[in-house]
């Protein structure tokens, strides 16, 4: 029998199996439960928190007994808008301590406790999503009679081109150009709903598709118009409407941090200095020397201590915030371009009260919005349930699984005024993933932690297959990864039938819809793993646990109630005999199948053998009673 090290065994969190109820009102009786094998040498266990600043400590009294755990629990009535707490766990010898990032023999730092958000207004349908990224203008092009023709205007030096459907995207001196244009607009993405449902997506994320005189259209004109070279708003509220009805959110791409030079509210402020708009933006120097996202002059920042661009925004009842998600577009929610620049500038850093405010302003509006952020680094401040939803997890998802089965990574670098890209080639073990990965987790909410945005490509990065070199084996390990960790899977278009594409603006090629050149493998691939999350409770809402660490090699289960998922990567250039410690989470001898090679196994003695060839992964799940 497997030796069992009662340490590892202890586990608790956020689900409604160890915190009831797990998404409580202030002024709820809350029971906080932990488990441990019944064979333990503990005393006494404690819950320890400091709700108005000075610790309170209070002792779980009640026990429950099953084959293999002791359950501790206690109830406590929370008055608070939120709780820090942990666990301390007095045995004979040692005293421990247990927070979010596992147990500790020293006092560990408050920032890993767990976290409990009161009166959370949790959109609960991300859970259960897995979205699709579509940049319009390459995408499907339904409509030609409302494409952008060539000559059509001239914008910032250039002049507006229409490419064939297909051809690369072209670049000028090394500068994205931004007015050339594929015929890309809602009633493509109209069109293809049958495609899209088929593939099993239930959630668009949309980049911008405001009026916008660049392909792009992060420089906003016209926040109430939806741009007329992508149908507008008739377009907009038709395909709204279709998605609904087959129960497909969306959500959509709001640039907030700044506007294009473009729009109203800059032109007037530009060419008049006592425009009420002026105060809008920050000019050192009126009219020329003004504050520009990066420098870029066709991208004028927003001063959020204007209490008028607020007004704007987001607080007045038809600001642009709210404006959308009311009838008759009643879009699902926002994702936010940049939110960590929002109203941070020199000496004036409000963002946190901005996208507090911000939260409230949407969510009296849609309780059930989804307010996700672009946030490269790390998104901590704004992730306190009083701000955003969730981020585009580049920092803990992207960046280290990436870098796990690349052993490589693309960093910024800014030398004097100019920013350039290079790709380093680094050593990262699975110890170091699973770390970040462990650090960038275990300080939020577990309600946030289930709502994050998961990716493994954007229209901001290279193509997961060609960063991949289209290696079948490093696609599937990332696929595997990106459909069973805890959060919200995205697929950015394309990537599901093989579409490749390097740096900004290769990434974002058009569409194939020939479907001989389509990776039907891949494809198939892609529509398993999609059933597989949309079927399972475990990966919706369960536990996550890491219980096998070795070398090339990471496990790690999803557990909800009697539904038990593991998930088993190697990512190393030999086969691997794996011996997984079943009994890390109370499974003895049970029977379980793996979900890609349809295999059946037993776990023995606490321990499952399972046989990985190089570079593979597998999805282990249990017969449920």
């Amino acid at each position: 029998m497997a030796h069992i090290a009662w340490q590892e065994t202890v586990h608790s969190d956020g689900t409604d199996e160890y915190l009831f109820p797990s998404n409580p009102r202030v002024g709820d009786e809350v029971t906080f439960k932990i488990r441990v094998y019944n064979v333990n040498p503990i005393r006494a266990i404690y819950l320890c928190f400091a709700p108005e600043g000075e610790e309170l400590t209070l002792k779980l009294e009640e026990k429950e007994t099953d084959s293999f755990f002791t359950y501790y629990k206690i109830c406590h009535k929370i008055k608070t808008k939120s709780l820090s707490y942990r666990f301390m766990i007095i045995t004979s010898e040692v005293q421990y301590w247990y927070t979010s990032a596992g147990m500790f023999s020293y006092l560990p730092t408050d920032q890993t406790n767990f976290k409990l958000l009161l009166d959370f207004d949790d959109p609960e349908w991300v859970k259960k999503s897995v979205f699709y990224q579509i940049f319009p203008d390459r995408f499907f092009d339904g409509d030609p009679d409302n494409n952008v023709q060539s000559g059509e205007y001239t914008y910032r030096g250039r002049t507006s081109v229409a490419r064939k459907w297909g051809e690369l995207p072209q670049t000028s001196n090394s500068t994205y150009s931004h007015v050339d244009f594929y015929g890309g607009d809602l009633e493509g993405i109209m069109q293809k709903i049958p495609y899209l449902v088929s593939l099993g997506i239930n959630a668009l994320y949309l980049n911008p598709i405001f009026t916008s005189l660049s392909n792009h259209k992060y420089d906003t004109i016209n926040y109430k118009e939806i741009d007329p070279h992508f149908g507008g708003e008739k377009a907009f509220l038709k395909l709204v409407r279709a998605l609904h009805s087959q129960e497909v959110k969306i959500i959509l791409d709001g640039v907030f941090n700044h506007t294009g030079d473009q729009h109203t509210w800059f032109k007037a402020a530009y060419t008049n200095k006592e425009s009420k708009f002026t105060n809008f933006y920050t000019f050192n120097e009126h009219p020329n020397d003004y504050v520009a996202w990066f420098g870029h002059k066709s991208l004028p920042k927003l001063n959020y201590s204007n209490a008028d661009l607020c007004n704007e925004i987001y607080r007045d009842d038809n600001s642009i915030a709210q404006y959308w998600l009311k009838e008759p577009y009643n879009i699902d929610g926002w994702r936010i371009d940049v939110a960590n620049m929002l109203a941070r500038q020199d000496d004036y850093e409000i963002f946190k009260q901005i996208w507090e405010e911000f939260r409230r302003s949407v969510k009296k509006v849609k309780a059930s919005c989804y307010l996700l952020g672009e946030h490269f680094f790390d998104p901590t401040p704004l992730l306190n349930g009083s701000r955003l939803d969730a981020v585009m997890n580049y920092r803990g998802f992207y960046q280290p699984v990436l870098k796990w089965l690349l052993q490589s990574e693309e960093i910024g670098v800014i030398t004097g005024s100019r920013f350039h890209r290079q790709q380093l080639h680094t050593f990262f073990s699975t110890e170091m993933m699973n770390r970040q990965m462990k650090d960038f987790r275990s300080v939020l909410p577990f309600q946030l932690q289930l709502l994050q945005f998961n990716l493994l490509s954007s229209h901001d990065v290279p193509r997961f297959n060609t960063l991949a070199d289209n290696d079948k084996r490093i696609i599937q390990m990332g696929l595997i990864f990106l459909f069973t960790y805890i959060g919200v899977p995205s697929i950015y278009y394309g990537d599901e039938i093989g579409l490749e594409g390097g740096r900004d603006p290769d990434c974002r090629r058009c569409m194939i819809w020939n479907e001989s050149k389509w990776n039907k493998p891949l494809l198939e691939f892609y529509k398993t793993l999609i059933r597989l999350r949309k079927n399972s409770v475990a990966l919706e809402k369960g536990s996550f646990r890491t219980i096998y660490l070795e070398d090339d090699v990471i496990c790690y289960i999803r557990q909800y109630q009697n539904e038990v998922i593991a998930t088993v990567i190697n990512n190393g250039d030999s086969p691997v005999k794996v011996e997984i410690p079943f009994w890390k989470v109370g499974m003895m001898d049970e029977k379980m199948y793996t979900l890609l090679e349809s295999t059946n196994l037993q776990i023995e003695d606490g321990v499952l053998t399972i046989f990985l060839s190089k570079y593979s992964g597998e999805i282990i799940k249990n017969y449920q009673k």
